[in-house]
C-alpha cells in the first residue's frame, strides 16, 4: 500500500505540473484566471475526494475505495475522450 500511494502521489504532482505548465503558456489575464480556477478545483474535488472515500470506507471498506477510484477514473476518460477535437490535433 506505501508502495502504491507513494506512485500515486508522484503521478498527481506530475499531472499538477503539466497542467501548471499549460496555463504559463498562456497571456497574463488568461493566466491569471484560469489558475485560479485551476488552484480552487484542485482544493475543492481534493476534499469531495476525501470526503466520498470516507463515506465508502465505512460502507465497504477498501474495496468500495476502490470501486469508487475506478468509477471515477472511467468518468473522468469518458469526459476527455468525448471533449477532445480530432481535427485540432490533426493542425498543430
Amino acid at each position: 500500500i506505501v508502495i502504491i500511494a507513494a506512485v500515486f502521489s508522484v503521478a498527481v504532482q506530475g499531472i499538477s505540473v503539466l497542467s501548471q505548465a499549460r496555463l504559463f503558456a498562456l497571456s497574463n489575464e488568461e493566466r491569471s484566471r484560469l489558475n485560479t480556477v485551476f488552484v480552487v478545483n484542485n482544493f475543492l474535488f481534493g476534499a469531495v475526494g476525501s470526503a466520498l472515500a470516507s463515506f465508502l470506507w465505512s460502507q465497504g471498506g477498501w474495496a468500495y475505495v476502490m470501486m469508487g477510484t475506478i468509477f471515477i477514473s472511467l468518468m473522468a476518460l469518458i469526459v476527455w475522450l468525448s471533449s477532445r477535437n480530432p481535427f485540432y490535433e490533426a493542425d498543430n
